[in-house]
């Protein structure tokens, strides 16, 4: 089991203080470069030229994010001072394996909402329809994974050993699939305010209830229910008050048999896939981590992946806004693409500035270990923000166009690049391989979609030279 890399203080202040100027003087050019007079039409949001929302929902979107990073923050910042830091790391494994059982189950029905649901006859029951197939397929999918456990994740073996968190388990499974699909609902309708609801709900009940718990019960267990019954609580409410506010006369009920039509159901699948290929990594990688380096350094890697992974959605908070109004309106595609790599750029640039500088501050509250384990590793993934926002705009825009065979390929070398890469540099670095190979994979993946974006048809040559541009 590799080591903890504990990296020489002098020698890691030299390679700080030369990152950071270097960065500080790559993020004043790019802002020159963006904001320079000759590109005054894009200082303008598409939404004073067309009328759209894009970045009013934008904004709304990157405050629901906002909030719930810092939740999350609160959540785990409690479970590492309170909890037992091995205790800590089987429980972010634990809802690590459910977030990923709630992603795979999804099969692409969010993108369907977002595609159909505006212009949907009986919105209503297509919703219903959706998230009845959701929770019957993270209900299997959680069986699933639970009978192969010693297989994939003997790390987790524990779970197994209760009947009462094999219940948990389940039941955080199916909530959190169902969560995530009453995103997209209101991404569909472009009314992301009542996401932002949800979340607020989330967060202030899995702040109280762990601190409750944790209190009662310094152990996963604790940490585990917490979590499902705040999840679970809001997605009740979500359904009950928020949903009926964008769709009118609406009430949750099963609708069986579930059918979709054909057009909808290859619509699903070929986002279903290329939805899993490129996000399979954000849920893989704790677990990865756990079972490689144990659970100590597991808990280490999980709080600088959840904090890196909360960054970089703040960052693309442009995308689900781009897809919404790209499929609105597919001719202003292009335009809006321009409009949201730049946005998402500055973002992603002025969030790794700033965590060049804060990240120990940030760190330190989960405790000085964290800050000595963690603070390379985190810095590394936080620069990997600017190619990967870049990169999701992309695959929004293959979506917005139907660009299927193009969309899965691009995912899937990205999962592939981006799981070995990582994979190798953990074995020789330990936690710090983490950051150095996820941000080697990012740059080779914007590189590469950087020529295929140069090569698209509708593009003008000032909108190909953004994404080349950030590639140099």
């Amino acid at each position: 089991m590799p080591n903890v890399t504990v990296v020489d203080k002098p020698a890691e202040g030299s390679v700080i203080l030369a990152c950071r100027a270097r960065f500080a003087a790559w993020y004043g050019a790019l802002i020159h470069h963006m904001l320079d007079p000759g590109m005054a039409a894009l200082a303008t949001p598409p939404r004073n030229r067309s009328g759209n929302k894009l970045f009013t929902n934008t904004y709304v979107i990157m405050a629901m994010r906002l909030l719930g990073m810092f939740g999350g923050f609160v959540f785990w910042a409690v479970a590492a001072r309170l909890v037992n830091v091995d205790q800590v790391g089987l429980a972010s494994g634990i809802l690590a394996s459910a977030a990923l059982v709630a992603r795979l189950s999804q099969l692409g029905f969010g993108q369907v909402l977002v595609r159909y649901a505006p212009g949907a006859s009986d919105s209503s029951r297509l919703l219903n329809l959706l998230l009845t197939a959701t929770a019957g397929i993270a209900a299997l999918l959680a069986g699933v994974f639970l009978m192969g456990l010693e297989l994939w994740s003997p790390a987790l073996r524990p779970v197994c050993e209760s009947p009462v968190m094999i219940g948990i388990f389940l039941v955080t499974a199916v909530s959190l699939s169902l969560s995530n699909l009453l995103v997209w609902q209101f991404v569909a309708h472009r009314m992301p305010i009542y996401s932002l609801a949800k979340n607020v709900v989330q967060i202030l009940l899995s702040v109280a209830l762990v601190l409750v718990l944790v209190l009662a019960a310094p152990d996963s267990r604790s940490l585990v229910f917490a979590s499902m019954l705040s999840i679970l609580i809001s997605v009740i409410v979500t359904v009950r008050v928020f949903v009926p506010k964008v769709s009118r006369n609406y009430r949750f009920r099963f609708v069986l048999p579930v059918r979709l039509h054909i057009s909808e159901t290859a619509y699903a699948l070929s986002n279903y896939v290329s939805d899993i290929l490129r996000t399979l990594p954000h849920n893989l990688l704790p677990l990865l981590m756990i079972n490689v380096l144990g659970t100590t350094v597991g808990a280490y890697g999980f709080i600088v992946w959840s904090i890196a992974l909360g960054l970089d959605g703040l960052a693309n908070s442009v995308a689900p806004s781009f897809f919404a109004e790209g499929a609105n309106n597919p001719a202003m595609a292009p335009t809006y693409a321009k409009a949201a790599v730049r946005f998402s750029v500055l973002m992603g640039g002025g969030i790794t500035f700033v965590m060049l500088a804060g990240a120990p501050i940030l760190l330190y509250f989960y405790g000085p270990a964290y800050v000595q384990n963690g603070y390379l590793p985190l810095v590394l993934l936080t620069v990997s923000i600017v190619p990967s926002v870049i990169v999701a705009v992309y695959v929004s825009l293959l979506r917005i166009r139907d660009r299927v065979a193009e969309l899965v390929l691009v995912t899937a070398f990205d999962l592939v690049l981006a799981m070995a890469i990582t994979y190798v540099a953990m074995l020789w670095l330990g936690l710090l391989g983490v950051g150095v190979g996820w941000l080697s994979s990012r740059l080779v993946v914007l590189a590469v979609v950087g020529m295929l974006w140069r090569r698209q048809p509708s593009l003008t040559p000032s909108q190909s030279d953004v994404v080349s541009g950030a590639v140099s």
